[in-house]
């Protein structure tokens, strides 16, 4: 790619995009969470050791009613990147909405029902889980968080979300 004259920029520190559109950069694990495949090698310093994708990040957009977090898989855990976001990269203010891959699919569910709790601690009004996040650990954290089925989806193709409108589920999630 960067032969075809693409350049790649790599932060070690969160960066303002435009106002109020935040990079994370690596985000620390403050909390237990695991959630990465355990399976996975690299080489560091010349040994070979477990791949816990340290590099891992989101896209946090400060809005009028809190923080929208947008994540990739959150390898770093969802709580760790509620976490920092809050603390080192926006501001002190509720994640009101999540949306994209959360890496759950495996969690068992006292693990999930202590993600639950801190979601709802960090104030999350909207679930829009996707790919990793898992069918049933978006269910389980719709119950946890006695959220209606409109704000907290499964997301495909074609799902959205607004401040204003909620989510807007493709045809498939409406029929779960």
């Amino acid at each position: 790619m960067e032969r075809l004259g693409i350049q790649f920029f790599a932060h070690d520190e969160p960066m303002e995009l435009l106002p109020g559109l935040w990079f994370s950069g690596p985000v620390p694990r403050r909390f237990p969470e695991r959630n990465w495949s355990g399976s996975g090698q690299m080489v560091l310093d010349g040994n070979t050791v477990e791949d816990i994708i340290p590099e891992d990040s989101s896209i946090a957009i400060d809005t009028a009613e809190g923080t929208v977090l947008i994540s990739g898989c959150g390898h770093a855990g969802v709580v760790n990147t509620m976490a920092y976001v809050r603390d080192r990269v926006v501001r002190a203010r509720p994640v009101v909405t999540l949306v994209g891959g959360f890496h759950l699919f495996a969690l068992k569910d006292a693990q999930l029902d202590w993600t639950g709790r801190q979601m709802r601690a960090f104030g999350v009004k909207r679930l829009l889980g996707a790919h990793c996040t898992g069918f049933e650990a978006v269910y389980h954290l719709r119950r946890q968080l006695q959220l209606p089925r409109a704000d907290a989806l499964v997301a495909a193709i074609g799902s959205s979300v607004s401040l204003k409108g909620g989510i807007t589920p493709d045809a498939s999630a409406l029929t779960r």
